[in-house]
């Protein structure tokens, strides 16, 4: 093979993947007919057992901080966006409540204290109440 041939083709495949890259049609976040792979901001909750919850790559995620290593709670129930992600401290057991909205759904799950999921996503059929003002809740 031609050397200048193989040089030349070598810099045009080069330039269309940076291209690529930086327009963003190459990678997860890039991806708008993926509603699951957009990322959200997550929300903290700050108290004395802080936690942390994000919804992205088609999971719920729930770690000690913003930045330590999350662990993935749930994959999504459903199709589209999650909305009105919420995280409060549960009275009882000293764990985490999760509340969010997705495929016109409210959905509830439970982590123990050290941050371990209880069960599978529960549908709540009423609108999420407002938490009673002893707790502490983080929303989005």
């Amino acid at each position: 093979m031609n050397s200048t041939f193989a040089s030349s083709s070598s810099l045009k495949i080069s330039a269309v993947v940076a291209s690529l890259f930086a327009t963003g049609l190459v990678g997860c976040a890039g991806s708008a007919a993926n509603e699951a792979a957009r990322v959200a901001a997550p929300v903290v909750l700050s108290c004395e057992r802080p936690m942390v919850v994000r919804a992205e790559a088609g999971s719920i995620w729930a770690g000690y901080r913003v930045s330590s290593e999350p662990r993935r709670a749930w994959p999504y129930p459903s199709r589209g966006p999650v909305e009105d992600l919420r995280l409060e401290e549960s009275a009882g057991d000293k764990g985490y409540l999760i509340r969010f909205r997705q495929g016109g759904l409210s959905w509830l799950g439970k982590l123990d204290a050290d941050r371990r999921i209880q069960g599978e996503l529960q549908t709540v059929n009423v609108p999420a109440e407002e938490p009673a003002a002893s707790l502490s809740v983080a929303k989005r």
